[in-house]
């Protein structure tokens, strides 16, 4: 039903995670920086941040002695709930919010449970509360995908995004990506075009991103990364890289004094 994992780190430690789940980041102590694709935010004690599922994000910690709460939520909530929450948000789709004691007192419950061996009853019954709480202010129907009729194109760049993370260089093409979807070339291509973006720049965008964490991760040649992410050409690659990070791979990979680690929940 739900999952906690505490994630205790020292000033200036990145970590890449991919989540499987919905998923909500507390800073319980110290401050840290988020990033998912382009949008960063930083996060201080106090303060939670919502994600749907198949979410990779970057973590940099700022200060020293972090504690990170992440709450992986496996159950579904009923439809007349998601429905609820959206309304309760006037159709946004707000990601973070500073919370209240409340909030810090249904963790505490969440994390004790998690601990203790309930009946299967007893955890739905506290998970429920808690999404009740989620869904007051508005934020439990971001995290599962819920979206009423006027609004279906709203966050479709993500979505892709996300699938395409998923997907080996040579499966990153519209027709799958379609299919997947179910909805036809015209439709995505006009989701698209309302989100001011295109299928072939999330695709550069999901390739340099995943080029990005290779070299922070992994200790292999730009060579060999190019043709990982999808291109032949290292030329364009760098290009492209450089167009996005302001870097070429090499500059970034000649910088690094330290390897990055990668979590995956």
């Amino acid at each position: 039903m739900f999952r906690i994992i505490k994630v205790n780190n020292k000033k200036n430690d990145v970590k890449y995670i991919t989540f499987k789940k919905p998923f909500i980041i507390w800073i319980e102590k110290g401050e840290c920086e988020v990033l998912y694709r382009n949008e960063s935010r930083i996060l201080t004690s106090g303060v939670i941040l919502a994600f749907n599922k198949n979410k990779r994000i970057r973590i940099t910690n700022k200060s020293c002695d972090n504690i990170i709460n992440i709450i992986s939520l496996i159950k579904v909530p009923d439809v007349d709930v998601l429905s609820s929450s959206y309304r309760n948000s006037s159709g946004g789709s707000v990601r973070c919010f500073s919370v209240n004691s409340n909030f810090k007192n249904m963790v505490v419950m969440l994390d004790y449970i998690n601990d203790l061996k309930f009946d299967a009853l007893g955890r739905e019954f506290i998970v429920d509360i808690f999404y009740k709480y989620l869904k007051d202010f508005g934020l439990l129907h971001t995290m599962f995908d819920y979206r009423e009729n006027k609004d279906t194109f709203l966050g479709t760049d993500d979505r892709v995004y996300d699938y395409l993370l998923s997907l080996l260089p040579e499966e990153q093409v519209i027709k799958n990506t379609c299919l997947y979807f179910n909805i036809s070339r015209s439709t995505l291509i006009r989701r698209l075009k309302k989100c001011n973006t295109t299928f072939k720049n999330i695709v550069r965008e999901c390739r340099m991103d995943v080029a990005k964490e290779i070299i922070e991760t992994k200790n292999l040649d730009i060579d060999y990364v190019s043709m990982i992410v999808g291109y032949q050409s290292k030329s364009k690659f760098s290009n492209y890289f450089f167009e996005k990070y302001g870097v070429t791979p090499m500059e970034l990979s000649g910088n690094l004094n330290k390897k990055y680690e990668v979590i995956i929940l």
